[in-house]
Protein backbone atom coordinates (compact mmCIF):
# COMPACT_ATOMS: atom_id res chain seq x y z
CA UNK A 1 0.00 0.00 0.00
CA UNK A 2 1.45 3.44 -1.18
CA UNK A 3 0.88 6.52 1.52
CA UNK A 4 0.95 9.97 0.40
CA UNK A 5 1.02 13.33 2.86
CA UNK A 6 -1.69 15.72 1.93
CA UNK A 7 -0.87 19.27 3.06
CA UNK A 8 -2.07 22.63 2.43
CA UNK A 9 -0.96 24.14 -1.25
CA UNK A 10 0.05 27.68 0.83
CA UNK A 11 3.35 27.92 1.57
CA UNK A 12 4.55 28.96 5.35
CA UNK A 13 7.66 29.63 6.87
CA UNK A 14 10.46 26.94 6.85
CA UNK A 15 9.43 24.10 9.42
CA UNK A 16 5.85 25.05 9.82
CA UNK A 17 2.63 23.54 8.29
CA UNK A 18 -0.06 25.69 6.50
CA UNK A 19 -3.48 24.51 7.98
CA UNK A 20 -5.46 22.85 5.23
CA UNK A 21 -8.88 23.56 6.93
CA UNK A 22 -10.92 22.60 9.53
CA UNK A 23 -12.50 19.26 10.27
CA UNK A 24 -15.64 20.22 9.36
CA UNK A 25 -14.30 21.56 5.85
CA UNK A 26 -12.64 18.81 4.88
CA UNK A 27 -15.44 16.19 5.63
CA UNK A 28 -17.68 18.42 3.38
CA UNK A 29 -15.22 18.70 0.39
CA UNK A 30 -14.54 14.88 0.53
CA UNK A 31 -18.23 13.99 0.70
CA UNK A 32 -18.34 15.67 -2.89
CA UNK A 33 -15.69 12.87 -3.47
CA UNK A 34 -18.00 9.76 -1.91
CA UNK A 35 -15.24 9.88 1.01
CA UNK A 36 -15.92 10.10 4.69
CA UNK A 37 -16.15 8.19 7.99
CA UNK A 38 -17.78 5.04 8.91
CA UNK A 39 -19.17 6.73 11.77
CA UNK A 40 -20.06 10.49 13.44
CA UNK A 41 -16.47 11.63 14.44
CA UNK A 42 -14.36 8.78 13.13
CA UNK A 43 -10.51 9.30 12.18
CA UNK A 44 -10.17 7.42 9.28
CA UNK A 45 -12.23 8.48 5.68
CA UNK A 46 -12.89 5.76 3.59
CA UNK A 47 -12.82 6.58 -0.25
CA UNK A 48 -13.15 5.32 -3.61
CA UNK A 49 -9.57 3.28 -3.82
CA UNK A 50 -8.54 5.07 -0.91
CA UNK A 51 -8.01 5.93 3.15
CA UNK A 52 -7.26 9.23 4.69
CA UNK A 53 -6.22 9.32 8.38
CA UNK A 54 -7.33 12.53 10.21
CA UNK A 55 -5.08 13.24 13.20
CA UNK A 56 -7.15 12.90 16.13
CA UNK A 57 -7.51 16.28 18.14
CA UNK A 58 -5.32 18.78 16.04
CA UNK A 59 -7.99 21.30 14.80
CA UNK A 60 -7.16 23.09 12.31
CA UNK A 61 -5.52 20.45 10.42
CA UNK A 62 -2.34 20.79 8.87
CA UNK A 63 -1.24 17.59 6.99
CA UNK A 64 -3.24 14.21 6.61
CA UNK A 65 -1.99 10.44 5.27
CA UNK A 66 -3.44 9.30 2.38
CA UNK A 67 -3.15 5.66 1.66
CA UNK A 68 -3.61 4.35 -1.96
CA UNK A 69 -5.89 0.77 -1.75
CA UNK A 70 -6.56 0.23 -5.38
CA UNK A 71 -4.50 1.70 -8.20
CA UNK A 72 -7.16 1.51 -10.78
CA UNK A 73 -9.58 3.71 -8.72
CA UNK A 74 -6.69 6.08 -7.32
CA UNK A 75 -4.53 6.89 -9.99
CA UNK A 76 -5.56 8.47 -13.48
CA UNK A 77 -6.98 11.18 -15.44
CA UNK A 78 -10.56 10.57 -13.54
CA UNK A 79 -8.78 8.95 -10.59
CA UNK A 80 -9.71 10.01 -7.55
CA UNK A 81 -6.50 11.71 -6.87
CA UNK A 82 -6.39 13.93 -9.44
CA UNK A 83 -10.24 14.99 -8.63
CA UNK A 84 -9.59 15.30 -4.77
CA UNK A 85 -5.98 17.49 -6.22
CA UNK A 86 -8.73 19.68 -8.68
CA UNK A 87 -11.63 20.28 -6.18
CA UNK A 88 -9.43 20.51 -2.82
CA UNK A 89 -6.47 22.55 -4.40
CA UNK A 90 -4.09 20.40 -1.69
CA UNK A 91 -0.96 19.06 -2.48
CA UNK A 92 -0.24 14.88 -2.55
CA UNK A 93 3.44 14.50 -1.29
CA UNK A 94 5.91 11.51 -1.26
CA UNK A 95 6.46 10.82 2.27
CA UNK A 96 9.91 8.76 1.37
CA UNK A 97 11.08 11.64 -1.35
CA UNK A 98 9.75 14.77 -0.14
CA UNK A 99 8.45 15.36 -3.66
CA UNK A 100 5.06 16.71 -5.18
CA UNK A 101 3.30 13.79 -6.69
CA UNK A 102 2.32 15.45 -9.86
CA UNK A 103 -1.48 15.41 -10.75
CA UNK A 104 -3.62 17.36 -13.15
Amino acid sequence: MRSLVILSAEQTDPGKLAVIATRAEILHALATLNTGPESVGGFILYGPGITIEMPEGDEPVTQMLLSITDDELSWGREGVLNRLARRTGWRLQDPMSGRDMPLG
